[in-house]
């Protein structure tokens, strides 16, 4: 078996864990690192299992994701798609994961493809019988709105053949900053053709932040150009707020000017975090470059708070 190494990559969320606290970009992607081996030490045990769990937001966005990429693969193959038994195929699966979840002993990794909530491992952050109803029932109402949403209408016009991407595949293109060579990580929820050309489209579940979320799309339009050989002119860009039930989307056209534009965020985002990296080749990153930026807000939903001495 080949020696696993934790080489540098970048992705939208790494930045954005950046962003918000590089101490826990550290823990995330260096202090976690070799926690699932028999000898590691206990705390870096204890750092990967936490990476490992998830919260009730980003376990409905995940599953909403999921059920959408399952429909649009149904869609692709021929299958009639009932919006009911999607809906019911969604609730049974979050019944499935909130049960495994609140099952799981104390200080256990959870095994792959299933939860750990952060609300059922950590007492302070334990919520209400109804704040689970809550949040089941927002995805099952997200669910109907991908059904009610303009891109859907356009994909059964247009039929199967007009699928390019679907949520499956984690794609990646090579990129280089100051002579470093690595990797950028995405995964487009939803690319189809058009008569116009392409459509590139991400599926939001949480609050409208279109400024926020543009460079993500900039950064798919740009991995078209590269992977697919596309005109930038010829690539529209949308984020879809399914939390919303308005069907109408807001499509943005790239350009070569947002692709210059991106190219150089990316430089400059990867700049910032290779400048903390002592060999990021071999996965070498010294906790104390990794500033810590505590807050009441940010610390009390990190996964890394009980192991932060810097935690708020």
């Amino acid at each position: 078996m080949a020696l696993l190494v934790n080489s540098f990559s970048y992705s939208p969320s790494q930045w954005g864990q950046y962003e918000t606290c590089p101490r826990q970009y550290w823990f995330s992607r260096y202090g976690s690192w070799g926690g699932w081996e028999k000898n590691c030490s206990p705390l870096t045990r204890e750092i990967y299992r936490l990476k490992k769990l998830s919260n009730r937001y980003l376990w409905s966005g995940s599953r909403v994701h999921e059920a959408i990429s399952s429909i649009l693969k149904s869609f692709q193959a021929g299958h009639e798609i009932d919006p009911e038994k999607e809906k019911q195929k969604l609730l049974f699966q979050m019944r499935l994961d909130f049960r495994e979840s609140k099952a799981l002993l104390p200080e256990t990794i959870p095994p792959k493809g299933s939860y750990r909530f952060i609300e059922h491992d950590d007492q302070e952050m334990a919520i209400l019988d109804s704040e689970w109803k809550e949040i089941v029932g927002k995805s099952l109402a997200t669910l109907e709105n991908f059904f009610l949403s303009e891109p859907w209408e356009w994909i059964r016009s247009l039929g199967p053949d007009c699928l390019i991407r679907t949520d499956e595949i984690l794609e990646s293109i090579p990129f280089q900053t100051d002579g470093i060579d690595f990797p950028v990580y995405l995964s487009i929820d939803l690319a189809i053709n058009d008569p116009e050309g392409l459509i590139i489209l991400d599926w939001k579940t949480g609050k409208p932040s279109p400024k926020n979320h543009q460079p993500q799309l900039d950064l798919y339009a740009y991995y078209a150009v590269k992977k697919f050989g596309r005109e930038p002119h010829t690539i529209r860009t949308g984020a879809i707020y399914l939390s919303n039930p308005d069907r109408k989307v807001s499509l943005s056209s790239s350009s070569q000017v947002i692709f210059e534009e991106t190219h150089s965020r990316i430089e400059q985002h990867t700049r910032t975090i290779l400048s903390k990296i002592q060999d990021p080749l071999n996965g070498v990153a010294e906790k104390e470059g990794f500033t810590p930026m505590p807050g009441a807000y940010s610390c009390k939903s990190c996964f890394f708070r009980r192991v932060c001495e810097d935690a708020y």
